[in-house]
């Protein structure tokens, strides 16, 4: 950067070109927040920024993220660290960084609950505020980049393509957190200003921690890119860069412990090479939204993609495009000596890298895979936090928009690039309309908070002090109405919906609370909600006098001592939930196979071919006719988990408590149908209910192990089961 940067915040008259007016800089612009203003007000109606409007949260991502500073300011003041969240999912919980309900507001608003209304939402004033930012850091970079050449409205045009970067306005409905991204073009801006300015560094990398942990490392590598920037400049001494360093980690170690950044154990995860952007990302317009396929272009066509690359939504615009064009078409003839690389290789390195990262291991061309590599196990382990990869794409993303606009400024006298500016950002609008108004829409459609209709659950509130959901559970698909019921009573719930949990502790805790209920019985105080008929069919015979059981609103409960004296007949419930097997019908356990209705707890998410295990015990329930009239044969198809750790799998089987025999995959026999034989005296007086249990001696997790990226404790493949006489 030149001397005149460094040391005016004006441009002399000398310096500016003809009919080009002198844009001060040493106050607070108020076009950009004006900008920022109107576009909120146009593109999310407004009506957000009512605290009582709850409406517009709830589905998606949004819901998780209210629901979780519903019971974020529910929970005491004064907690270590101050960000846990211990009534959402309680064994399971963990803070507001991990359901993204913006720690930066929510700290705050928590401090001040007892002169909030009972149904308070601050994610619209989030949302007002980030456009704000956005246009106004838009602003602060542009003129930085310009040396403040640039008239005001020559600014404030290149300023709104920022807010109408359909890569904000999607994300920032989608997920309130992760939509900030006036804390990238902030950090950009530092970068880009003379002198270190570590103070607004430090400040801006804590505020980027209370929104969202992702944007914190970007942020980060930006901060680092800016050190080293400085240094081969000779403008910051080493011992000066450790030293702000130092400080930095110092003032921020403790707002991200106090932030619960560290209450879960494991936050890697699977997912890298998924969720990644695509080679076509820049030009590609479709995204896969929660309410379906969505496309941000009339001109240009939704390109092919793969599972996953919503997260690299990339989307140029089509002014943006044309733009891109025209100064390509300008630079290239005179070509690129011109530019200062002293002042812009440590940028362009994260440039790069963000680019890279963004595309993964896995570098797809629409739905095509060109480039597939695996990653050592110890890159994964480092990578794993960031599973999202395709987010990264953001940072190159507003570098080269900066650069774009920046040089149709500089390329251009003052009236062409205006013209230019306003035709493309008024083509820009015009062919994002769709997108533009599907936000619109989802802004202010009327969705109602997912109400409980029956009495028995208003009753249930002023009896128990907490929900057990059975077992507790992370990210179900009916986790919002249960969660909003527990929460707007101020009851404590084993259900949660997290972005990050440790599978360990799940699992862990999954069994324990079974456990629990078979040898202490059904807690008094505690409203039981079971995760599926299985569990509560295993569940039920437990019952005490006093206990009453049934499904209310579709949901399958245990109320203890609901009826003091009363002691309930659960068999026709047992024999009503669930379906009846018949001898010799083979089972699949696809997302679409009627075989996971029998599925009760120790199972992964099912695949394609089938459902690995999880954990170190298996369950699934049949319910059979009332008579084998014989001794019955379980033929079981699955594969083993071998790996160089573990060489063999063995796996007891029982059957209603009682041990039938084992079986066991090799590295020599790593697939295949097994078959054990059940006496009939085991499948006959117990109501004909089959309750088969697999054990596993050796079930671990491949991330533990080292082999590769995936925390579920596998140890079997179940393909398919049929059970039929001898």
């Amino acid at each position: 950067m030149d001397e005149t940067a460094k040391s005016e915040t004006t441009l002399p008259e000398s310096k500016l070109r003809p009919g080009q007016a002198r844009l001060k800089t040493n106050s607070l612009p108020w076009q950009p927040l004006l900008l920022g203003a109107i576009a909120f007000g146009l593109i999310t109606g407004g009506t957000i920024l009512w605290p009582g409007n709850i409406r517009w949260l709830m589905m998606g991502d949004p819901s998780m993220n209210f629901i979780g500073w519903m019971f974020f300011r529910n929970g005491p003041i004064f907690q270590q660290p101050f960000g846990a969240n211990w009534q959402y999912g309680m064994e399971l919980s963990s803070s507001t960084v991990y359901c993204d309900s913006i720690s930066v507001l929510a700290f705050p608003f928590k401090v001040l609950r007892a002169w909030l209304p009972e149904q308070f939402q601050y994610f619209g004033l989030w949302t007002f505020i980030c456009y704000l930012l956005q246009g106004f850091f838009g602003w602060k970079l542009l003129g930085r980049l310009t040396q403040n050449r640039d008239g005001p409205w020559l600014r404030a045009v290149a300023t709104a393509f920022f807010l109408v970067a359909p890569v904000f306005v999607w994300r920032i409905h989608w997920h309130l957190a992760l939509g900030s991204h006036w804390l990238i073009l902030a950090a950009l801006y530092l970068y880009f200003s003379p002198g270190l300015r570590a103070p607004s560094w430090i400040v801006l990398l804590i505020v980027s921690s209370l929104v969202t942990p992702i944007i914190l490392a970007m942020d980060l590598l930006i901060f680092g890119a800016a050190l080293a920037r400085q240094y081969f400049n000779r403008e910051l001494t080493l011992p000066t860069a450790i030293k702000t360093v130092t400080v930095a980690f110092l003032l921020l170690l403790p707002v991200v412990w106090e932030a619960g950044y560290f209450m879960v154990g494991d936050v890697g995860s699977t997912g890298f090479g998924t969720y990644r952007t695509s080679i076509l990302g820049f030009i590609d317009p479709g995204v896969q939204e929660f309410s379906g396929p969505g496309s941000w272009s009339y001109l240009f066509p939704d390109q092919p993609k793969t599972y996953g690359d919503y997260e690299g939504f990339s989307f140029f615009g089509t002014g943006m495009i044309l733009l891109a064009a025209v100064v390509l078409a300008r630079i290239l003839p005179s070509g690129i000596r011109k530019i200062q690389w002293k002042e812009l290789w440590p940028i362009l390195l994260i440039f790069a890298f963000s680019i890279l990262f963004a595309l993964s291991n896995r570098i797809g061309f629409g739905s095509y895979v060109l480039i597939h590599y695996n990653l050592p196990f110890i890159a994964e382990r480092l990578i794993s936090p960031f599973r999202a990869s395709g987010r990264f794409i953001w940072i190159a993303y507003y570098l080269l928009m900066a650069g774009i606009l920046v040089s149709v400024v500089k390329k251009f006298d003052r009236s062409r690039a205006l013209a230019l500016l306003c035709f493309c950002l008024l083509l820009q609008i015009t062919d994002s309309w769709k997108g533009l108004r599907k936000n619109y829409e989802a802004y202010t459609y009327p969705f109602q908070p997912p109400a409980l209709e029956s009495d028995f659950w208003q009753t249930a509130a002023k009896k128990y002090n907490k929900v057990c959901y059975t077992p507790p559970a992370n990210s179900t698909l009916d986790f919002v109405q249960l969660c909003y019921f527990a929460a707007s009573h101020h009851l404590p719930i084993s259900l949660c919906r997290y972005g990050r949990t440790d599978e360990q502790n799940l699992v862990a805790t999954r069994l324990q609370a079974l456990q629990e209920i078979e040898q202490n019985g059904f807690d008094p105080r505690a409203l039981y909600v079971f995760e599926s008929a299985p569990v509560w069919v295993r569940e039920l015979p437990f019952t005490r006098v006093g206990d009453w059981a049934g499904t209310v609103d579709g949901y399958r409960v245990v109320a203890p001592d609901w009826s003091p004296g009363t002691k309930q007949n659960v068999q026709p419930l047992i024999h009503d939930a669930l379906p009846r097997y018949s001898f010799g019908t083979q089972l699949h356990f696809g997302p679409k196979d009627q075989g996971l209705q029998d599925l009760a707890f120790g199972w992964a998410a099912p695949e394609d071919w089938g459902v690995w295990s999880d954990g170190d015990e298996s369950l699934l329930t049949l319910q059979l006719p009332d008579d084998p009239g014989s001794d019955a044969v379980l033929e079981i198809d699955g594969f083993g988990f071998i790996n160089p750790k573990s060489r063999r799998q063995k796996i007891e089987v029982s059957v209603n408590s009682q041990n039938i025999g084992e079986f066991a995959y090799s590295a020599s026999d790593r697939t295949g149908t097994r078959s054990v034989r059940i006496p009939r005296a085991i499948l006959l007086g117990h109501g004909g209910i089959a309750e088969i249990a697999l054990r596993y001696s050796d079930a671990a997790s491949p991330a533990r192990l080292g082999l590769f990226l995936d925390p579920r404790i596998l140890a079997f493949g179940l393909r398919s089961l049929t059970l039929k006489p001898d």
